[in-house]
């Protein structure tokens, strides 16, 4: 039995979009169906883009942030949205930056003491003594108990903080970008800390990052996340040097290397689809270059079996695609392709709602997103577009326009 279980987990945020009665409502999901599994002394990575649900997940799992759907599993005992003490303490976080975890105006010392006497584990000169041996467990002097963190470094911080997640004995450790605030030297020294605590106390990690290099020095397995789902997950070997997903392949090439000759890293240049607005089927398929029309109406995600090696993909016969020439312009003078669903994201971008045209040609002039020209709207603004008609200029000149004669106030002659 595995220590930690994350089972078709959803999270969940609403969205709105306007103000009053008339306000679109919408569910973001950030985490759509995550399935993990931790054992006890394993380290696992969980890597993807900005905005792809890892820091959602991870504050899922540690208790911050309650589930929309789904179930946390630990030693085969689900944990519930309003978690017992002793729960909450067997699963610790280390955030990304230690300067705003730690308190500004207690001393290290005095924050671990407290930590340690509202948990009922030590008291008094018992207290002290765990303190002291903490930070020697986090290789750091036992003389800064008495100082604030504002006279520590960015690594002194940051061993305090795992200082702080292990000083209750938990046994699953979550680090949401742990090093990403921190220079090279520093990295090293705070992930090999890591690495003797896991084998020392026989943690669990779930290390989140989007440093693969970081990924692959730490963690046994590693798990790619797109838009809240794991698109692949593997051993740290077969993901590194045999990926089989579009993505994974896309992330690992768009990685700087400094052993080869430098050269134009390729990266996906397609822009990134919105959690609030998933397509159909496989939430890839607008980006990848081997999608088949199956993608468009089936999601293998949705069927992901656990596995060692789980892959929600299929590979086939590639769609047709625009030319390279517009793939490196930007998303907004992109003309959309045969994809129905493309031609409805390229509709919402350029801001062609309700035009009585063809979706896959773009408008000459952006309509907002009401549907009704600019020139059906207020007439002062009315006039504003016919003379950057007439002048070709983007924005109206300086100084007001002549005054005219309100329609609403005739009957008075006040200007508007």
């Amino acid at each position: 039995m595995a220590l930690l279980e994350v089972s078709d987990l959803h999270v969940g945020f609403e969205s709105r979009r306007g103000i009053g009665p008339w306000a679109n409502r919408s569910i973001l999901r950030a985490v759509d169906g995550i399935d993990l599994t931790v054992d006890r002394g394993e380290a696992i990575g969980v890597v993807g883009e900005s905005g792809c649900g890892k820091s959602t997940l991870a504050r899922a799992i540690v208790g911050l942030t309650e589930p929309t759907s789904g179930q946390i599993l630990l030693d085969g005992i689900a944990l519930n949205a309003r978690r017992e003490r002793a729960d909450r303490r067997r699963i610790q976080m280390v955030f990304q930056d230690p300067s705003s975890s730690l308190n500004p105006q207690v001393p290290i010392g005095r924050m671990l003491v407290e930590l340690l006497e509202v948990n009922g584990l030590a008291s008094g000169a018992a207290a002290k003594a765990r303190a002291a041996e903490l930070l020697e467990l986090v290789q750091l002097p036992a003389s800064l108990l008495d100082r604030y963190p504002r006279r520590l470094s960015g690594g002194q911080r940051q061993r305090v903080g795992i200082a702080r997640a292990i000083a209750l004995d938990a046994d699953v450790i979550v680090a949401d970008e742990p090093v990403a605030a921190l220079d090279v030297s520093v990295q090293a020294a705070v992930l090999n800390l890591l690495n003797d605590l896991r084998r020392r106390l026989g943690l669990a990690i779930v290390f989140i990052s989007h440093d693969l290099g970081v990924v692959r020095h730490v963690c046994d397995r590693v798990a790619v996340v797109y838009l809240g789902r794991v698109v692949e997950e593997a051993d740290r070997t077969e993901i590194f040097e045999r990926p089989k997903h579009p993505y994974t392949q896309a992330l690992i090439n768009a990685v700087p290397t400094i052993t080869s000759t430098p050269a134009r890293l390729v990266g996906l240049t397609r822009r990134t689809t919105s959690p609030a607005d998933r397509p159909t089927g496989c939430s890839f398929r607008l980006r990848c270059p081997s999608a088949i029309d199956r993608c468009s109406v089936d999601d293998p995600a949705r069927r992901l079996e656990p596995s060692p090696d789980r892959l929600p993909c299929r590979v086939g016969r590639p769609v047709a695609l625009p030319p390279p020439d517009q793939l490196q312009t930007p998303v907004s003078r992109r003309r959309s392709h045969t994809d129905p669903e493309a031609a409805r994201h390229r509709q919402r971008n350029t801001g062609d709602i309700g035009r009585k045209t063809d979706p896959t040609t773009r408008p000459r002039h952006r309509q907002p997103r009401s549907g009704r020209p600019i020139s059906q709207r207020r007439p002062r603004r009315r006039e504003h577009h016919e003379l950057r008609l007439r002048t070709g200029r983007s924005s109206p000149p300086r100084g007001r326009l002549p005054h005219r004669t309100c329609p609403w106030r005739s009957c008075l002659g006040t200007p508007r």
